[in-house]
C-alpha cells in the first residue's frame, strides 16, 4: 500500500471558503477513486494555523496514478481550489513492502 500526504498552506483570509471546499470538493474527488484504501483530512493545530492535509492509502502506484496522473509525485490541485494555495507539497511512503 502506498500512503500520500498532501499538505496545503493557505492564505488566512480565505480559510473559511477554503475549508468548504477543501472538505467538500477535495474529499468528494478522491474517495470515489477506485483503488482507494484510506483517506483523511487533517486540520491545522495552533502553531500552523494555516496548513492543511489530505492523507490517503493507495493500493498501488497505478491506482495512484489513475487519480492523479502520470506525475503523481507532484502535488495534484484541481485548478478552482488554486487560488488558496500559498504553498503545498507531497510526499508517498510504502506502508508493509
Amino acid at each position: 500500500m502506498l500512503k500520500r500526504i498532501f499538505s496545503v498552506t493557505i492564505w488566512p483570509e480565505l480559510r473559511a471558503e477554503f475549508e468548504a471546499d477543501f472538505e467538500q470538493i477535495g474529499q468528494t474527488m478522491t474517495e470515489h477513486c477506485n483503488g482507494l484504501m484510506h483517506l483523511e483530512i487533517g486540520f491545522p493545530v495552533s502553531f500552523t494555523p494555516n496548513t492543511y492535509t489530505m492523507l490517503t492509502c493507495w493500493r498501488d502506484e497505478c491506482a495512484l496514478a489513475t487519480f492523479a496522473g502520470e506525475q503523481w509525485q507532484q502535488s495534484v490541485i484541481p485548478a478552482h481550489m488554486q487560488k488558496y494555495a500559498q504553498s503545498h507539497s507531497v510526499v508517498h511512503y510504502w506502508l508493509n513492502p
